[in-house]
C-alpha cells in the first residue's frame, strides 16, 4: 500500500521502513520441550539482527513435535531457507486471532507454503526513531507471539476428530519468516506497519491421503457397529480393530524419510505402522465415535531398552485411563503373528508409571486438572453393558445412615450439548406426585467406584412399601428432557436380598434385611395407632407384609439390655428430664422431654458438654421442652449420648441411647414392645454385618 504522509515525519518513517534488513537465521531442529529463546543469525551475536538495505526482516526456525526423535531438516538448511523467496498465496487477516484461524485452515487443507498479512501498530515515535532497536525488537517479540499462538491454536484440543492431536502428530517441522511492508500509515501517535507472516509446513501424508483416510472410516466405523454399545464397548472395539488390523512397521522404523510410519494413514490404509501411527489412529476413531481422547508421548522402557513412543489416554466414567494399543500388539517371535490382548487397555498411572514416562507437558499441574487420571486400573462391571446413548437408571441400594434412604445409581454419559450441572432427580410416593420431593445432581456423589452417580431417595419407617416413583430431568442445549424407570418399593428390595439372594450374598446381610422388614413392619402397626396425625394402613400408605420371627429379640427382657437404661448423671436445681420418645421418620431421632418451672422465661440450652454441640430445643407447653438428638444411624442404636440440658442456675446432664427407649417399652403391654424389639434386632443385624465386613477386610 502506497501513501503520501506529506510531511518530513512520513518521509522518515518511509525511509526506516524500507532500511529494515534481510536477515535469515535457521535454529537447529530440537524438540518443542525444550525449544531455545534465542535467535541465531547468520553467525552474529546471539540475539542480534543484521540489516542491509533490502525491505525484508526474515526469521525461520524449524520446529520438531516432541514425540519424534531429533533429526535434521530433509533438504538441509539452504533447501528450507528457499522457500520464504517463492511466489504463495497470500491471506489477509485483521488481527493475531484472525491470522491464526487462517494459519489452522490452511494447515487442515495441506497448504505449504502460504503467507498471510496482518497490520502491526507501532508507537509514532518508536517507527520513526532512527536507532531501530526498538522498532525491531517489537517485530521480533511479534514474529515470537505468531510463531507460539499459531502452533497453540491449531493443535488445541476441540474433539473435532482430524484436529488437535491429530494435527499436532501428523505434522513435523513448521518454518517461519516475516517481511515487512515498505508503506505505512500514520494516525494521531501510532504508526500501522504491514506485517507479512510466511508460513511452511511439512506434512506426514499429502491432501490426498488424508482423504483416503476420511473415506476409509466413513467405511470402517458403520461396520464397528458401535451404536447401542456402552462406552467400554465403544473404546474395546476400537482397542481391538485397531490391533487386529495394523501391523508394527518394522521395515522403516529408524528411517526418518519416511514419515507415513507416523500417521493414521499408515495405520489405517497402508495397515503398518510405528507406535505413533497406533496412537493418532486411535485418537481419530474414538472422537469419532464421541469419545475424549489425547494423544501421549514420552519414553517407554523394556527390559533391554528405552525410546521415544506414543499411546493414548481416554475418558470413561469421568475418569481418564491409558491405552497403549502398540504394546497390546506384540509380535511374537517364534511365529511371526500378531496376538491380541489388553495388558495395556483402560491401565491407571500406578501401573503405566512402572514403564512409561510421560513428556513434560503432561505433568503440569494446568494437564492434571484438566485430566483426572485413574490410578488405578479399570474395573469393568455388568453395566458397562449398558448403553451410552442416555441416562440409565443401573442400580439400587440401601443407606442405613441417619436417615433411612434408598439409594439409586446412573450411569451418565457424555452427550453432545448436554451439560448434567442442573440435572435432579425427581421422587414421590405411591400417586402423591403434588409433593414431590428432589435430589440434585452432586458431581461428587458417586458409587465406590466412581463411575456411577449417586441420587437419594429419603424413605419413613412407614414408607417401606410405598411404591417410589423416579424421574430424571436432564438438558440438552437447554431443551429438558426426562426419562424414568418402574416404580420400586425398599419392601421388595428388602424381599430380593431375603428370598432370592444373589449367589455369595453373606448370611449376615441377609439378616439384616429381615430385621429391616420387621422394622417396617411395626412401625407401622404402632404409627398407625399412635401417631399424632391419624393414618390409615392400605389408604395412606401400603401395607408391609406380614413379618418372619425376631432375630435376636423373640425373649427379649430388660434385665438383659439392663446397660441401656437411661440416666441421670448430674442434676441441680428445678430442672428435671421427665420421659423421652423416638422419632421413627426418615430419620431416627431421640427426643427428651423436661420439666422447669412454668414462670421461667429464660433461655434453655442443650448441648454436649466435651465438645459444645447444640441440640435443638422446643417449648412444647408452659414449663415442658423437647430436646432432641438427630440423625442417628442404625449401627449408633446402642451409643451413648451425654446431652446437658441447662437453664439459669439449673442443669441436668443424662446418659441416653435409642435402646433406652426399647429398655423402657419391653415390658409385656406396652403399647411399643413390638417396635422396641424390632429395634434391637435392626441394632444387633447391624452390629453382625459390620462384624462381616471387618473380618473381610
Amino acid at each position: 500500500m502506497n501513501v503520501n504522509f506529506g510531511s518530513n515525519i512520513g518521509r522518515r518513517l518511509l525511509a526506516l521502513v524500507l532500511s529494515v534488513a534481510l536477515v535469515l537465521a535457521v535454529l537447529p531442529a530440537v524438540p518443542v520441550a525444550v525449544a531455545e529463546d534465542k535467535v541465531l543469525a547468520n553467525g552474529a551475536e546471539d540475539g542480534a539482527l543484521r540489516f542491509t538495505d533490502d525491505a525484508d526482516l526474515k526469521s525461520v526456525r524449524v520446529v520438531v513435535p516432541a514425540f519424534m526423535k531429533d533429526w535434521a531438516p530433509l533438504e538441509g538448511d539452504a533447501q528450507i531457507n528457499s522457500w520464504a523467496d517463492e511466489q504463495m498465496p497470500n491471506y489477509s487477516a485483521d488481527d493475531m486471532d484472525g491470522l491464526c484461524e487462517i494459519y489452522k485452515e490452511q494447515v487442515l487443507a495441506h497448504a505449504a507454503p502460504f503467507s498471510v498479512t496482518v497490520p502491526f501498530d507501532v508507537p509514532l515515535e518508536v517507527a520513526t526513531n532512527s536507532d531501530k532497536t526498538e522498532l525491531t525488537a517489537m517485530i521480533v517479540a511479534f514474529r515470537d507471539d505468531v510463531m507460539s499462538r499459531t502452533t497453540e491454536n491449531s493443535q488445541r484440543h476441540t474433539g473435532v476428530p482430524n484436529e488437535g492431536d491429530y494435527i499436532k502428530y501428523q505434522t513435523g517441522t513448521r518454518s517461519y519468516a516475516i517481511s515487512v511492508g515498505t508503506s505505512a500509515t500514520v494516525h494521531d501517535d501510532m504508526a500501522t506497519l504491514s506485517i507479512t507472516m510466511k508460513f511452511n509446513v511439512e506434512y506426514f501424508t499429502t491432501l490426498e491421503q488424508e482423504q483416503a483416510v476420511t473415506e476409509k472410516l466413513g467405511e470402517v466405523m458403520p461396520e464397528l457397529e458401535l451404536d447401542g454399545k456402552s462406552r467400554y464397548e465403544k473404546i474395546k472395539t476400537i482397542h481391538d480393530w485397531i490391533v487386529n488390523h495394523n501391523e508394527y512397521d518394522h521395515v522403516h522404523v529408524g528411517n526418518e524419510s519416511y514419515r507415513t510410519q507416523y500417521t493414521a494413514y499408515g495405520a489405517l490404509i497402508d495397515q503398518t505402522s510405528v507406535c505413533q501411527g497406533y496412537a493418532v489412529l486411535f485418537y481419530r476413531m474414538c472422537l469419532e465415535a464421541g469419545i475424549d481422547v489425547r494423544v501421549m508421548a514420552g519414553i517407554a522402557t523394556t527390559s533391554s531398552e528405552s525410546g521415544r513412543h506414543s499411546w493414548n489416554i481416554v475418558r470413561i466414567d469421568g475418569k481418564y485411563y491409558y491405552v497403549d494399543t502398540t504394546w497390546d500388539d506384540p509380535t511374537v517371535a517364534s511365529t511371526g503373528q500378531g496376538v491380541l490382548r489388553w495388558n495395556y487397555f483402560l491401565i491407571g498411572s500406578n501401573k503405566m508409571s512402572q514403564d512409561h514416562d510421560g513428556d513434560p507437558e503432561f505433568k503440569t499441574d494446568e494437564f492434571a486438572d484438566a485430566y483426572l487420571i485413574s490410578e488405578t486400573d479399570y474395573e469393568r462391571s455388568y453395566y458397562d453393558d449398558i448403553t451410552d446413548d442416555s441416562p440409565s437408571f443401573v442400580r439400587q441400594s440401601l443407606t442405613l445412615g441417619g436417615l433411612l434412604g434408598m439409594n439409586v445409581f446412573m450411569k451418565l454419559p457424555e452427550i453432545d450439548g448436554c451439560d448434567y450441572a442442573d440435572s435432579y432427580l425427581e421422587f414421590w410416593f405411591n400417586d402423591d406426585e403434588e409433593n414431590a420431593q428432589a435430589d440434585v445432581f452432586d458431581p461428587d456423589d458417586r458409587s465406590q467406584d466412581g463411575r456411577l452417580y449417586k441420587f437419594t431417595v429419603s424413605v419413613s419407617s412407614i414408607q417401606m412399601a410405598d411404591d417410589i416413583n423416579v424421574q430424571f430431568h436432564y438438558f440438552i442445549d437447554g431443551n429438558e428432557y426426562i426419562t424414568g424407570i418402574d416404580p420400586f418399593t425398599v419392601e421388595n428390595y428388602l424381599k430380593s436380598l431375603i428370598d432370592e439372594p444373589p449367589v455369595g450374598t453373606p448370611w449376615a446381610l441377609i439378616e439384616l434385611a429381615i430385621a429391616i422388614k420387621n422394622y417396617g413392619f411395626y412401625a407401622q402397626q404402632y404409627l398407625s395407632e399412635y401417631a399424632k396425625t391419624p393414618w390409615v394402613i392400605g389408604e395412606d400408605h401400603n401395607s408391609m407384609d406380614a413379618v418372619a420371627d425376631f432375630l435376636y429379640a423373640e425373649e427379649l427382657r430388660k434385665d438383659q439390655i439392663e446397660e441401656y437404661a437411661p440416666e441421670i448423671l448430674n442434676r441441680v436445681g428445678d430442672i428435671e428430664a421427665s420421659s423421652i420418645s423416638l422419632t421413627l421418620d426418615t430419620d431416627t431421632a431421640i427426643n427428651i422431654f423436661v420439666n422447669i418451672p412454668s414462670d421461667y422465661s429464660g433461655e434453655v440450652l442443650a448441648f454436649v458438654y466435651e465438645t459444645g454441640e447444640d441440640y435443638e430445643v422446643v417449648k412444647v407447653t408452659a414449663g415442658r421442652y423437647k430436646i432432641t438428638i438427630p440423625g442417628i444411624a442404625a449401627h449408633q442404636l446402642g451409643q451413648d449420648f451425654y446431652p446437658t440440658i441447662m437453664i439459669d442456675g439449673s442443669y441436668v446432664e443424662m446418659r441416653i441411647s435409642v435402646l433406652s427407649y426399647v429398655y423402657l417399652c419391653i415390658e409385656e403391654g406396652k403399647p411399643a414392645r413390638d417396635v422396641g424389639r424390632a429395634l434391637y434386632d435392626y441394632y444387633r443385624a447391624t452390629q453382625e454385618y459390620q462384624d462381616y465386613l471387618a473380618y473381610q477386610g
